[in-house]
């Protein structure tokens, strides 16, 4: 029988190389993607001071991943900001091969906690269109609230892509 553990860890107590290569498997299934997501100063320099990780291991195997962070400016675009008191959650990822069983739910709902015993009001993220999530994050409860259209080449894609903000009061 094996056993799935949950943790909050900070940015010194993750294994960035781990949460960077996982994030990077799962971002592979979109046929955007053309390389990797992120690396280990990556996760850093967008968690930010504030940022933690979410961490699922199943016995002690890491499964599941995705950072938390305080809005800040950076999740301003254009005329759109969440809400100040909004906990942003960024860099989800899932090991492929057990997509689809239930490790994301576990992960936002391990975000909606974490901001509700901090006293965030929202959860915010955004996606792109072409990954379709959309359609899942709005049956969690996420609202689609802005869209930007990006150019070829921005974020390193191939192709014109579409960005969702969504926000999920809490």
């Amino acid at each position: 029988m094996s056993s799935i553990g949950v943790r909050l860890v900070t940015p010194g107590e993750a294994d960035l190389e781990a949460i960077a290569d996982l994030v990077n498997r799962a971002f592979m299934v979109h046929r955007l993607m053309r390389g990797d997501r992120t690396d280990a100063a990556g996760l850093l320099d967008e968690a930010g001071p504030q940022g933690q990780f979410i961490v699922v291991e199943e016995d002690g195997v890491l499964i599941g991943t995705a950072m938390v962070r305080p809005v800040d400016a950076s999740d301003v675009h254009g005329d759109y900001a969440p809400p100040p008191t909004a906990l942003y959650y960024g860099l989800a990822g899932v090991e492929p091969s057990i997509m689809q069983q239930g490790i994301g739910q576990l992960l936002l709902r391990e975000a909606e906690r974490v901001a509700q015993e901090r006293g965030h009001t929202h959860l915010a993220l955004n996606t792109l269109y072409e990954f379709d999530l959309v359609p899942y994050y709005a049956r969690q409860g996420f609202l689609a609230k802005h869209d930007e259209t990006f150019e070829a080449g921005h974020w390193g894609l191939p192709e014109q892509h579409r960005c969702c903000h969504m926000e999920k009061p809490l």
